[in-house]
């Protein structure tokens, strides 16, 4: 009895005893360990973070009461884009009987909250009706939200709500914030509350700083037209029907209030017919795909499949490091099976000891991949408004990194330990005796695998490539204008007064611009190349263009730009002149190439008359420029008008200028200081025309970014199993090498063999590699410029980059086969 119980083990102390040897083992090969735990931290990480991403801006539910019940206006066939009312057709809409509760806001309005006469420093506002927040069901972190009698377009309350992130931001957390003042756009705001810290707003990815009454748009940008006008939509609805109210039967009173709401409005019969044709619906709000859910998906879920790839690397490796280690012990597993030792306890020993490492990689991945993630969101962001993802871990990430960690546990390090175990003890050890090896040189399943990572790797190599070479062609394509060092700077008067008429204004600060030091030349610009404002307007050469026939075919940009404009930018003449070369006439343009295509079929322009929107009479065209890209790099260059800057029939409270200096930092005080000597308490932002540009690729640099680390990151860890393969297959044949290089056998002959074998395998791994990219290159062509995954470069240029590091893996076990001294090799027999 005694016997028996000494030779038991209670299960808590055999799995101390297990965990005890298994650090022993883990400790007596530093190097083999690091390389699992790099492995494992990598894959684990990067697909923790990629799934982060996609849970934020896809599969996490809005932060608000009942995100299932709210819905959007949206119109058929637009399901993905809001239905955007004027603020009289909303009045007109939220009086209207038998529908639920609705409330409207506009996101995304830049806030400057700088000083007077300094820099603008942009907020990110959200301007939202009395009944938003608790349509929404958003509860306060702190204070009150805003209400009804903030919103009182008679008399609306200067009041302001901060969003929790920009509280804690630019307030330190402040507690007793509520009832302290800040000045926005000039104006002094009472703040009576801070909205709950998990509320980003409806629009996935885009946050809020500030939260303002809609009644206070007009006296922050001193536009009451705004407020008034039935033809600015520029208001998205929410609403929130009640459970015993079906949304079809909703709908259908809906599109039948329509034609009323747009009357009470005052909306004009033409453009209330033209309104019509677009019928309203109601689609649920967590479910939209607007904004960065649509921009940011397909992206994501490119590069998720990205790292899936790479995880089946590293468990790859994590497979054959465990393998090898495992086969480095055949001969101790051998003794302890011939001892008596079951399978069973073998594989328990050798299953914990890969299971310790193999989760201490696994926990080190999903820390990883949290920093990732959020360094991800930081490539994201542009100049201005940075995207506002949550991030924090919810059960369906952390459901996600258990499973992957489970399944790279399993397949990475239970597996091999099986496999370790499946030996004859008694044929292994007289094997051993004669100095035979079994498998000899054939290729064997670590060998096949090899293949199969070099077959990944080349889909994630190639994905790398093709994804570079979209953004490289993307930022070096042509704009039409020469960018470097120019800078726009503008100014909003607001209620500021001025003694001056606007064009004698206009050119008085555009003169003191060019006299700041280091300024080159200026030029007065309503609008400029990627700027934050474009105008599009409808054009014909038939006559004015009546309201029924304004759409995409006769749609053109237009800008009203000052003489020296054209020369700031760099922008070519092809034919006529300029402004310059004339006296001031409102019925003079210019035209770019791409407009008289459209609207000229080529000929030249020069000389004919164009009726343009809104003026009511004819103009003439006294020259033709090349085109400029205005939106987007991706976008064609779009027609262009060019009106004398003095002929703008639009309001005087915005002047922009465009600057040319000797350097690309611009003296952004400067210049802001240099606007104010001539319009006093002016709002001025000083942009860089670069900066804008870099803005509109952040998502294809971050693409390009991430394609080309995961590809860098399957090409190493590819290396890595070569290595490891080659390495071990020099080790278990040490004796065999010897003895052949006792008979005569040349080291350059051992070396060809191995390079060999390792051509065979990386061959082999190629090919099936061809075989997947062209599988999976339809997912990411999508999302390349002027290349594809399977254009012949790109996979040339993949395969020999993925060549040269097989072949860099195989040099230092080929070297070392080479440099086998015969008689030191067979004393290891």
């Amino acid at each position: 009895m005694a016997h028996r119980r000494c030779g038991m083990m209670r299960p808590v102390d055999q799995v101390r005893a297990d965990l005890v040897s298994a650090f022993r083992q883990v400790c007596a090969a530093p190097l083999a360990t690091a390389a699992i735990l790099a492995s494992l931290v990598l894959g684990i990480g990067a697909n923790t973070a990629m799934f982060s991403l996609l849970n934020a801006l896809v599969m996490k539910p809005l932060p608000i009461q009942a995100p299932d019940e709210l819905v959007t206006l949206r119109t058929v066939g637009r399901p993905n884009a809001d239905a955007l009312l004027s603020v009289p057709e909303f009045d007109a809409l939220a009086n209207t009987g038998g529908l639920p509760p609705f409330a409207a806001y506009s996101a995304g309005q830049g806030l400057d909250i700088a000083p007077a006469g300094q820099p603008a420093r942009w907020v990110s506002g959200l301007f939202v009706t009395g009944d938003y927040f608790n349509v929404v069901g958003v509860a306060p972190h702190l204070g009150r939200l805003l209400d009804r009698n903030d919103d009182d377009r008679a008399s609306p309350s200067p009041v302001v709500v901060l969003s929790g992130s920009f509280w804690r931001a630019s307030f330190g957390g402040d507690p007793d914030i509520v009832g302290r003042t800040m000045t926005i756009q000039g104006l002094s705001l009472t703040i009576v509350g801070v909205v709950d810290p998990r509320f980003y707003g409806l629009e996935v990815g885009r946050n809020f700083d500030v939260a303002l009454p809609v009644s206070l748009y007009g006296p922050l940008f001193e536009a009451p037209e705004r407020m008034l006008n039935p033809r600015l939509n520029w208001l998205s609805v929410v609403g929130r029907p009640k459970s015993a109210q079906p949304v079809d039967e909703l709908v259908s009173t809906l599109r039948a209030a329509h034609g009323g709401v747009l009357r009470l409005a005052g909306v004009p019969p033409a453009v209330e017919a033209l309104r019509l044709k677009d019928q309203w619906d109601l689609s649920p709000t967590a479910a939209s795909s607007f904004g960065a859910r649509t921009s940011y998906r397909q992206p994501l879920l490119v590069l998720f499949g990205m790292v899936m790839l790479l995880l089946t690397i590293a468990c790859v490796n994590v497979a054959h490091l465990l393998h090898a280690r495992a086969g480095q012990r055949q001969q101790e597993l051998a003794v302890r099976l011939a001892m008596g030792a079951s399978r069973r306890e073998l594989l328990r020993q050798l299953a914990v000891e890969a299971l310790a490492v193999a989760m201490v990689g696994a926990v080190g991945g999903i820390g990883l991949g949290f920093v990732v993630g959020r360094a991800v969101v930081g490539l994201l962001a542009t100049s201005r408004f940075p995207p506002s993802l949550d991030l924090s871990p919810d059960w369906r990430v952390l459901g996600f990194t258990a499973a992957v960690a489970l399944v790279t546990v399993i397949l990475a390090s239970v597996l091999p330990a099986w496999r370790s175990t499946r030996v004859d003890p008694l044929e292994l050890l007289r094997s051993q005796a004669r100095g035979a090896i079994p498998g000899g040189g054939r290729l064997g399943t670590p060998d096949f695998l090899v293949g199969a990572q070099i077959a990944v790797a080349l889909a994630l190599t190639v994905g790398g490539v093709a994804f570079t070479r979209s953004f490289v062609g993307l930022v070096t394509l042509p704009t039409g204008f020469d960018g470097g060092a120019v800078h726009l700077v503008s100014a909003r008067f607001g209620g500021t007064t001025h003694d001056r008429a606007l064009p004698e204004l206009a050119e008085a600060i555009r003169l003191r611009l060019r006299s700041v030091p280091g300024v080159v030349d200026a030029a007065l610009s309503w609008s400029a190349p990627f700027g934050v404002t474009t105008f599009r307007t409808f054009a014909s050469v038939d006559g004015p263009p009546p309201p029924e026939l304004r759409n995409l075919a006769i749609q053109t940009d237009q800008n009203f730009v000052g003489a020296e404009y054209f020369g700031v930018l760099g922008i070519r003449l092809l034919e006529g002149q300029l402004f310059g070369a004339l006296q001031p006439r409102p019925d003079v343009i210019v035209v770019s190439r791409a407009f008289a295509t459209k609207f000229f079929g080529g000929v030249s322009p020069v000389g004919r008359t164009v009726w343009v929107t809104p003026f009511e009479h004819p103009l003439e065209v006294v020259g033709l420029v090349d085109d400029v890209k205005v939106r987007s790099l991706r976008e064609a260059a779009p027609p262009m008008v060019y009106h004398p800057w003095d002929s703008r029939p639009y309001g005087a409270r915005f002047i922009q200028a465009v600057i040319r200096s000797d350097d690309r930092q611009a003296p952004a005080r400067a210049l802001s200081q240099a606007v104010d000597e001539i319009a006093a308490g002016a709002r001025v932002d000083v942009r860089s025309l670069d900066a804008e540009l870099r803005d509109t690729v952040v998502l294809d640099r971050a693409v390009a970014t991430l394609a080309a680390a995961f590809a860098t990151l399957g090409l190493l860890l590819s290396a890595l199993g070569v290595y490891g393969v080659l390495s071990q297959h020099v080790t278990r044949r040490t004796a065999e090498m010897g003895l052949r290089a006792a008979l005569g056998a040349s080291p350059a002959g051992v070396t060809r063999e191995l390079f060999g074998r390792t051509a065979v395998v990386a061959l082999a791994g190629l090919l099936g590699g061809a075989g997947l990219v062209w599988q999976l290159s339809h997912l990411v062509n999508a999302r390349l410029y002027d290349v594809s995954a399977t254009d012949a470069d790109v996979v040339a240029t993949a395969t020999l980059a993925l060549a040269a590091v097989a072949a860099a893996a195989a040099l230092g076990p080929a070297l070392r086969a080479a440099r086998l001294d015969p008689s030191v090799a067979l004393r290891e027999r």
